[in-house]
């Protein structure tokens, strides 16, 4: 995916099969700026359908890359690694 035009990273990927022969695959990718959404999603689906047969894809594209606890979550809110520093392990759930 990092070769595809405008792409600067990849991040937080996840592949997985759903049943036999259905992968799907989840990622985050940084872009440079200007760079059109519908474009990008499109050359990265191309390249994953041609060169790893993954039809299932989900992107969240971003201008710079998500911040991440010491944990490796990216999420921030209540529950988050943060507040489990605060409250306690049992308070952190993914």
């Amino acid at each position: 995916m990092a070769p595809c035009p405008g792409v600067q990273s990849v991040h937080d990927l996840h592949v997985w099969a759903l049943t036999s022969g259905k992968n799907s695959l989840t990622a985050h990718v940084v872009h440079s700026e200007g760079v059109l959404a519908s474009k990008l999603i499109l050359q990265l689906q191309t390249v994953l359908v041609d060169r790893f047969k993954v039809f299932h894809t989900t992107f969240q594209l971003e201008r710079t890359p998500c911040a991440h606890s010491a944990d490796g979550c990216n999420f921030t809110g209540p529950g988050s690694a943060t507040a489990a520093t605060e409250a306690g392990p049992a308070a952190h759930r993914h």
